[in-house]
């Protein structure tokens, strides 16, 4: 088990989640990772440096119990969370009236059932440690919703508003909460690039005297 402290990242992909990865093994975290396809996420790993400590698990965020499963697999290999990050979402557009109601049901399990479950497990590991930080990748239309992601921008909508209450609740303990707002698509070398919206996550967490719920790159 390493001594270093220890980053969970749910929701690994190609973009943001392995630039998050990267940007934390980096900084001297040992790094949990969790995606749904174990083939992508060994891909992931073996992209990272050969001295970064790396653990992975595999789980839908959509399956509570499975997500919860990962995370305990993790921390029992690498030790106990100290900053998690929810980069888990379900990015599918669509007009609010053609969204079914069962759509929207998992739309929502994704985007917000399984950010507040991890959130939840992390808690305890948490305060045994003394604090730590909890981070949900949020995005513009959260704030400014589209027609065309309607069913996106209100899970999102909910999760940076379930960030501001568990900050609040959560301060006793020193674990601060919350939602990264990307505001736009995520693209090497543009304004949203990966690897400068990963830093952001980090320069946050230095400073948690000035720590703000919603945090915008």
């Amino acid at each position: 088990m390493s001594t270093a402290p220890v980053c969970i990242v749910i929701g690994v992909g190609p973009g943001l989640g392995l630039a998050l990865c990267r940007a934390y093994a980096a900084a001297g975290y040992a790094v949990g990772m969790v995606a749904r396809r174990a083939d992508a996420l060994s891909g992931y790993a073996a992209s990272l440096p050969a001295t970064a400590r790396i653990a992975q698990a595999t789980a839908d965020a959509a399956d509570v119990p499975a997500l919860l499963g990962a995370l305990q697999s993790l921390q029992r290999e690498l030790g106990p969370v100290q900053t998690l990050i929810y980069n888990a979402a379900n990015l599918q557009g669509g007009l609010g009236l053609e969204t079914t109601p069962e759509r929207f049901a998992a739309d929502f399990q994704i985007n917000c059932v399984g950010f507040l479950a991890a959130a939840q497990a992390a808690v305890s590991p948490m305060r045994q440690q003394g604090g730590g930080f909890i981070f949900y990748t949020s995005g513009a239309f959260a704030v400014n919703p589209s027609p065309k992601f309607s069913s996106l921008a209100a899970c999102k909508a909910a999760g940076r508003n379930l960030c501001v209450s568990l900050d609040k609740e959560l301060r006793p303990s020193q674990i601060r909460v919350a939602s990264v707002t990307v505001g736009g698509f995520i693209a090497p070398n543009s304004a949203h690039d990966p690897d400068r919206l990963a830093a952001a996550y980090l320069k946050a967490a230095a400073d948690p005297a000035n720590w703000a719920s919603e945090i915008t790159p």
